[in-house]
């Protein structure tokens, strides 16, 4: 059976995650829920049919569905749809957990009764969560006298619930949700290149054989660090070359990450960089890059475009092999990985 992951986001920030994927929603029983405005679950079946028919274009599609990005909407109802043919593995990560579930049913509307129902739901939600109390309310279907924000729902049957802090969640997966790829979505599909290693972390949180080879190919190994550790694997790489790096990332300055300073009185080398007595240099990380940061002296990135000024994966673990703590470190932050002591040891 074909298979695909998709992230789903519950309300703004996941803040409805716990209400709809518990049996304590208006239906009394896991769902997902899509809301894109009035629309109902039929009317977005139709467009989606007529959209995949080619009857309508993508553009007059997002024009009647009132989105931008309807590709969202047609992921959503096709898991429904399709949930006997093709095998859909939801992840929504909220409120310190990984939430993996699998779509049981075709999508459904709420009725009119079971609205106002579903805002008193919310009303006490809010409550409960002062803190999301903002973030919840505005997901209410009665605005202003008017019904204005529905869901619509498909039943889910849930696979695994994973606590980021008790359980062992790989941090690549942990941290999907800082994507603005799918922080600024709804429902979208994790395929893309860069997220490879996500799906291979939510196979281990569910049990299941990953499909890890990186014994020849160090893009695949490094890519199994989520974004923030491969900015910390960058600062002790510096750091263990008895550089001066006061912060392991950035935040503040354009397109630069990391500063390392020379503090000594010769020369440093990480080949192919050489800091100079008292040199400060800059370094951007990336995952992946179409060109070399144009404001850093250098540019890390796993996946790369240009390779002029781009220090690369392999220089990442070349790096690595040369300093004891630094892959005793990487060791410890892939130890979900199989073998991962014989993998970096084996990739030249």
């Amino acid at each position: 059976m074909e298979e695909k992951f998709v992230y789903l986001k519950l309300g703004a920030g996941n803040c409805l995650a716990e209400y709809w994927l518990s049996e304590n929603n208006i239906r009394k029983k896991p769902a997902a829920a899509i809301y894109f405005g009035r629309k109902t679950a039929d009317e977005m079946r139709k467009v989606s049919i007529e959209l995949k028919t080619k009857k309508i274009s993508k553009e007059r599609a997002g024009k009647e569905l009132n989105t931008r990005d309807v590709n969202q909407i047609v992921e959503f109802i096709d898991a429904g749809e399709n949930a006997k043919s093709q095998r859909t593995i939801f992840v929504t990560i909220a409120h310190n957990s990984v939430y993996i579930y699998e779509p049981e049913n075709h999508v459904l509307d709420l009725t009119e009764d079971e609205y106002r129902q579903y805002d008193d739901d919310l009303t006490g939600l809010s409550r409960n969560r002062p803190e999301l109390s903002k973030a919840i309310t505005q997901w209410k279907a009665i605005h202003n006298g008017k019904i204005e924000r529905t869901p619509k729902i498909m039943y889910v049957k849930i696979v695994k619930i994973a606590s980021i802090k008790e359980d062992k969640v790989p941090h690549v997966l942990a941290t999907l949700p800082c994507s603005q790829y799918y922080t600024r979505g709804t429902c979208r599909e994790i395929k893309r290149r860069e997220d490879w290693a996500a799906i291979q972390a939510i196979k281990y949180c569910l049990g299941r054989k990953q499909e890890i080879h990186p014994s020849k190919d160090a893009q695949q190994l490094m890519s199994l660090l989520s974004p923030y550790e491969l900015e910390t694997l960058v600062f002790l790489i510096l750091r263990n070359a008895c550089l001066h790096v006061s912060a392991w990332r950035g935040g503040t300055l354009k397109d630069i990450d990391i500063i390392a300073r020379n503090l000594k009185e010769r020369e440093i080398e990480v080949p192919p960089v050489t800091f100079k007595p008292k040199q400060n240099l800059t370094f951007q990380v990336k995952r992946e890059v179409k060109k070399p940061s144009e404001n850093a002296d250098w540019t890390v990135a796993i996946y790369y475009g240009k390779k002029d000024k781009i220090l690369t994966a392999e220089w990442l673990l070349e790096q690595v092999k040369k300093q004891r703590d630094t892959e005793d470190w990487l060791k410890n932050s892939l130890d979900w990985v199989p073998n991962i002591d014989s993998l970096i040891s084996t990739i030249s």
